[in-house]
Parts: structure tokens; sequence; C-alpha cells
């Protein structure tokens, strides 16, 4: 069975959401994201959704604020994704 890749699954984004309300730093990304229309979003939401799910290092946490912080800022620009990252 073919499954798209860069859809999260329903129990990614509910481990995505009851993180978020732990930390409100992966609520704030995954709301930026989600607002966000550039193809790779999608993409960069299922590997938040997966850090939720088995959180890793905090290297790790870093290398993906620094992902989202890049597709941001090549969307909207370096002021609007520092705003869309608080």
């Amino acid at each position: 069975m073919l499954q798209r890749l860069d859809s999260p699954q329903p129990e990614c984004l509910a481990a995505l959401q009851a993180a978020s309300e732990a930390d409100p730093e992966l609520a704030a990304w995954a709301a930026a994201l989600g607002e966000c229309r550039h193809p790779k979003a999608q993409r960069l939401l299922l590997r938040l959704a997966e850090y939720a799910q088995n959180p890793g290092s905090a290297e790790q946490r870093a290398q993906l604020r620094a992902d989202i912080h890049q597709l941001l800022t090549l969307s909207f620009g370096k002021a609007e994704a520092q705003r869309r990252l608080q």
C-alpha cells in the first residue's frame, strides 16, 4: 500500500498535539509550518511530529529549528520568520 510521505499520519499529529501542550516552542513551530504553503513545509511538519513522538537530542532539536527557520525565511523573509518562531 502506498502512503504519501509528505502528509503526517494521525498518530504523529496526535503526538505533536500532546507534545505541544507541554512544550510551547513546538506549538509555535507547528503553527508557523501550518501557515506556510511551501512544499517542504509538510515534510518539516512530519519531522516535527516524529520528533514530538520520540524526542531526540538537543542537537537534533536545534537542527530541526534551524531547518524550520530557513524555510520560513525563504517564504516570509527574515523578520517575519523570527516573529513566527517566537
